[in-house]
């Protein structure tokens, strides 16, 4: 190999080095960065995981009483709705049967119903 054309490799080879040892550095400071951001967020979160783990299981607490107060309600109501459909069926048939005795009251006999309400002169 000529001399300038060996020089001319080792400056390109070395000019590849330096940029590719600058451009690990540069992602291990970034990665290095992103780590201990990670971590403190980590840390953080478990620092106030505890109060919310609290406050959450006060509202279940609060909700599933709720609820069963509405359980309790809905239980009163249907109670109450079946009590007025069962007055109310017995009131139904109690004036179904008089509707029935009455009719059977009102029936003509026969000879009744072949007497003859006008003349026909």
């Amino acid at each position: 190999m000529h001399p300038p054309v060996a020089k001319l490799r080792l400056l390109i080879l070395g000019t590849a080095a330096l940029v590719g040892a600058a451009w690990l550095s540069i992602k291990t400071e970034d990665l290095q960065h992103n780590l201990n951001s990670a971590e403190a967020a980590r840390t953080d979160t478990q620092a106030t995981s505890e109060p919310v783990d609290r406050v959450e299981g006060t509202k279940t607490e609060q909700l599933i009483a709720e609820v069963g107060e509405a359980l309790v309600e809905a239980q009163r109501a249907k109670d109450a709705a079946e009590l007025t459909l069962k007055q109310a069926r017995e009131q139904l048939a109690m004036e179904k049967e008089d509707i029935d005795t009455g009719l059977r009251k009102k029936k003509p006999t026969r000879a009744e119903s072949t007497r003859r309400r006008h003349s026909r002169r």
